[in-house]
């Protein structure tokens, strides 16, 4: 069976290449005609060119003993196969996840031993794009090892271990092209997350329960204060007055954080239930909008919603999770809105397969240098902290989980000092059903 990394040429004997020389010299000189001087010529020329020919092949097997020792050392799952994704290649970390050895898997296919465990559509997608795009391809997969153990492409993988363990990988494919564009090789990478994923699981478990744990106590502060308001609130002194308002601003803020991270926890594990019915989505939107204005009108800001000219068809909409995505938007537009007469405009748009909704506002705007973390977890910008102390972080974080569980995209637009565009979308067909445990906390 063939293997690219055991290709060697065979030396020339040095005593070899120098007899040819000194003869083809000896002929040279003693002979006179012309055509023996060709002849001999030749021969020199010959033995330079072998001798040389050589050096150089010995330089590139040198070379490539170098690539595959330094392959052979990596830590990740570095796989080759030829255009039919037969196997070629296997290194040593492979051989380690998968629990297959090299000569086990060389001349087999990958979903044959430890792949094949994808949806059609997710197969569809990675061929597509490494053989008709011819781009590499990045996803998460889960696999089974040899020995059974599951693992995971940078996209949702399954594949299994040997043993038939299942594991998680981060799997990267590009196509490898000769000089015409044509496909010879794929190079495929995979990192073997499972560890982390089992961390990541740690973590959003201990989130959930810390957050359930917090809003016992939490639901007894809001009763009591509330109880004062009602009963005493004619019998309390105004610096009274100002501690129980303190202690219920405190309180909101608090409920807030707590179904925040509660929501990001169901969302991260996959486990919110997205069920579109169809809906009226410009007064779901006149509806959401109605519940900032009067915190807008606060702030001296006004919200424009700029209507479609024309009536749409009723959308599938999951009404609590569009909500939501949109709440965040708009409250996010009014926190950041200067201290002066402001306005934030949102637009609905019929782009392509997709309907658009903007959310555009005149506030302080993002840093340029922090754009590319504004969707992370827990990120504020410093000039939001410094303008807004009541954020915590998580509402865009929250937003983009939505958007992209139900089938849409998310970016934006920003110039610091002078405002922020939002965009997301929604498919024309309507948001994905997506079945899950939880419901989202509002």
């Amino acid at each position: 069976m063939l293997n690219i990394f055991k290709t060697k040429t065979r030396p020339f004997a040095t005593l070899s290449l120098m007899a040819v020389f000194l003869a083809a010299v000896a002929g040279w000189l003693s002979l006179n005609n012309k055509t023996a001087h060709i002849i001999a010529l030749i021969l020199l020329e010959g033995a330079f060119f072998i001798y040389f020919l050589n050096r150089t092949t010995s330089r590139l097997a040198k070379d490539l003993d170098k690539f595959k020792l330094a392959v052979d050392s990596e830590s990740d799952h570095i796989m080759i196969t030829d255009k039919n994704s037969v196997i070629l290649y296997l290194n040593k970390a492979a051989e380690n996840i998968t629990g297959y050895k090299a000569e086990e898997a060389i001349g087999k296919k990958a979903g044959e031993l430890w792949g094949g465990n994808m949806s059609k559509d997710f197969y569809e997608k990675m061929w597509h794009t490494i053989k008709t795009e011819k781009k590499p391809f990045v996803g998460e997969l889960t696999n089974y090892r040899k020995n059974g153990q599951t693992h995971t492409f940078i996209v949702d993988v399954v594949n299994h271990r040997k043993n038939g363990q299942a594991y998680t990988a981060e799997l990267r494919i590009a196509p490898i092209l000769d000089s015409k564009g044509d496909i010879q090789f794929f190079v495929g990478v995979e990192r073997d997350i499972t560890k982390l994923k089992e961390a990541e699981q740690l973590k959003t478990d201990f989130i959930s329960f810390a957050s359930h744990q917090l809003r016992t106590p939490l639901t007894v502060i809001k009763w009591n204060a509330e109880l004062l308001r009602g009963e005493n609130n004619d019998n309390l002194t105004s610096e009274q007055k100002r501690y129980l308002s303190e202690i219920e601003r405190g309180e909101k803020r608090m409920a807030t954080l707590i179904n925040s991270l509660l929501n990001i926890s169901r969302l991260d594990a996959e486990k919110i239930k997205v069920e579109p019915k169809p809906t009226d989505i410009i007064a779901t939107i006149s509806s959401i909008i109605s519940e900032v204005s009067a915190y807008a009108e606060a702030k001296n800001c006004a919200i424009i919603f700029n209507k479609p000219f024309r009536p749409l068809p009723l959308i599938n909409v999951d009404t609590v999770l569009f909500r939501q995505a949109l709440l965040n938007l708009l409250n996010n537009a009014v926190h950041y809105s200067k201290p002066r007469k402001c306005k934030t405009k949102v637009d609905f748009k019929e782009i392509e397969e997709y309907y658009q909704i903007d959310v555009v506002d005149e506030g302080i705007g993002i840093p340029a240098d922090v754009q590319n973390k504004i969707f992370d977890k827990f990120f504020r910008a410093d000039n939001a902290i410094k303008f807004y102390t009541g954020g915590t972080g998580l509402g865009l974080y929250i937003v983009k989980l939505i958007v992209e569980i139900s089938g849409g995209k998310i970016w934006f637009e920003s110039i610091e000092g002078k405002g922020s565009a939002f965009h997301f979308t929604i498919p024309k067909g309507g948001m994905k059903k997506v079945v899950g445990e939880k419901e989202l906390v509002v």
